[in-house]
C-alpha cells in the first residue's frame, strides 16, 4: 500500500442556506519518493483536497461526504483531534504558499522554529535522537540542534546569527526556506507544499523547487505539490494529477501526461502556457520536452 491513499474522497462546505459539494469522489495515491503534483486553475479544489490530508479544515463548515484518506494503512478521518495534533508537524510537514502570511510578525524566528521543534521533541523525541524518559534541558538542546541545522541545509546563510532574527529582516526567499525548515523539523514522511513558490521572483523559484527536489531524494519523502504552473510540474514532479472543478479528470506520470494528454481539459492548461515566437529571421530556440 502507499504511504498516502486517497479513495473515493468526497467534501462539501455547509451554510445556512445549504451544502455545496466542493470534492466528488477524489483518488490519488503518493508513495516515498514520488513526487505527484496537483494541477489545475484557481479554485478546482487542489488545495482544499491537500488540507483534508491533514484534516485542517474546520468543522462545520467542511463536512466530509464520502471516501478514506489512508496514511500508512490508517484513515485520518477517523483521528481524535488530540492524534492528529500528534501528527501534524511530525509525520505529515506543510508548507503554504505565502511566507509573509505564515510567520507571525511579532515573534523572531527562533520562537516560531523552536515551538514547532518543542512539539516533535515531546510528542516524537525518538525523530530528535532523544529518548521518551529526556528532561527539559536535553529536549530544548535536541531542538535548538534541529532548527539549526535544518536553516543551515534549507540555505539560509550565517543561520546562528540570523535565528534571533523577526520574519521581515529576511528576504522572501529565505522566509519561504525558513518555512520549509520548520516543516521539516518532525522528518516527516509527507511533505505537502501548496504553491510554495507563488510569491516568489523568477530566479528564487528555481532555487526552491531545486531544494524541494533535493529534499525529497536526501529525507526519501513523498511530496504532494499543489501548483496551478505546468512548468513547475514539468520540472520538478514524477506524478501529475489535473483538477478540475473539483474532480481528478486525468493522472499519470509527468511524461506521458504532459506529452499526450487524454483529457479535453489537460489539453486546454497546456495550450494556454505563452509560448514565445521568434522575430522574422530569428532562429526558434530549441524545443525542451518535459
Amino acid at each position: 500500500m502507499a504511504l498516502l491513499q486517497i479513495n473515493d474522497l468526497g467534501l462539501e462546505f455547509v451554510a445556512k442556506r445549504g451544502a455545496t459539494q466542493v470534492l466528488h469522489g477524489i483518488d490519488l495515491s503518493v508513495d516515498r519518493g514520488q513526487i505527484m503534483g496537483m494541477v489545475g486553475e484557481t479554485g478546482a479544489g487542489k488545495s482544499v483536497a491537500a488540507m483534508s490530508v491533514a484534516r485542517l479544515l474546520p468543522s462545520p463548515p467542511a463536512r466530509y461526504t464520502s471516501g478514506r484518506v489512508l496514511f500508512e494503512g490508517r484513515d485520518v478521518l477517523d483521528f481524535a483531534e488530540s492524534e492528529l495534533r500528534r501528527w501534524r508537524g511530525v509525520r505529515i510537514g506543510m508548507v503554504f504558499q505565502d511566507p509573509s502570511s505564515n510567520f507571525n510578525p511579532v515573534f523572531t524566528v527562533r520562537q516560531q522554529l523552536m515551538d514547532v521543534a518543542l512539539h516533535v521533541a515531546n510528542t516524537a523525541p525518538e525523530r530528535l535522537g532523544l529518548t521518551p524518559h529526556a528532561g527539559r534541558r536535553a529536549r530544548r538542546r535536541a531542538a535548538l540542534d534541529a532548527c539549526l541545522s535544518l536553516l543551515d541545509k534549507v540555505g539560509i546563510p550565517d543561520a546562528r546569527a540570523r535565528f534571533d532574527s523577526y520574519p521581515h529582516q529576511f528576504s522572501g526567499g529565505m522566509r519561504q526556506r525558513a518555512l520549509i525548515a520548520m516543516a521539516l523539523l518532525g522528518r516527516p514522511e509527507l511533505l505537502i507544499a501548496d504553491e510554495p513558490t507563488t510569491a516568489l521572483d523568477v530566479t528564487v523559484q528555481a532555487r526552491v523547487l531545486e531544494l524541494l527536489y533535493d529534499l525529497v531524494e536526501e529525507f526519501n519523502l513523498a511530496m504532494l505539490l499543489i501548483t496551478h504552473n505546468m512548468g513547475v510540474v514539468a520540472k520538478l514532479c514524477t506524478d501529475v494529477a489535473v483538477m478540475s472543478d473539483g474532480r481528478i479528470v486525468e493522472k499519470g506520470d509527468v511524461r506521458s501526461v504532459l506529452r499526450d494528454p487524454q483529457h479535453p481539459y489537460t489539453r486546454k492548461l497546456l495550450n494556454a502556457i505563452p509560448r514565445v515566437r521568434p522575430a522574422a529571421g530569428e532562429q526558434a530556440p530549441a524545443a525542451q520536452a518535459p
